[in-house]
């Protein structure tokens, strides 16, 4: 994910309203389906908070929804790494 996150974000600027809706749409299901590190996730609440000002309402919407997903699996990925691991 860390990979392509920088060409994708230069995106964040596009004028077309479905592009923009379409890459938060992108980026929620890259942070569903893969398992991104910290790192990763934190770039992506970067580009998503960057959206939630988007002068089209459609892109704040799925900026918000999208947001709720990347902080859950913040969340899921702070509480794995700080429990620790049981034995067998």
């Amino acid at each position: 994910m860390q990979e392509f996150l920088p060409e994708v974000t230069l995106l964040q600027t596009e004028p077309a309203v479905p592009v923009r809706k379409q890459l938060v749409e992108f980026m929620e299901a890259a942070v569903q389906h893969a398992r991104p590190s910290l790192a990763a996730l934190t770039s992506v609440l970067s580009f998503l908070a960057n959206l939630l000002d988007d002068s089209a309402p459609a892109v704040v919407k799925r900026a918000i929804s999208a947001c709720s997903v990347a902080f859950r699996r913040a969340h899921i990925r702070l509480v794995t790494m700080a429990l620790p691991v049981m034995a067998p």
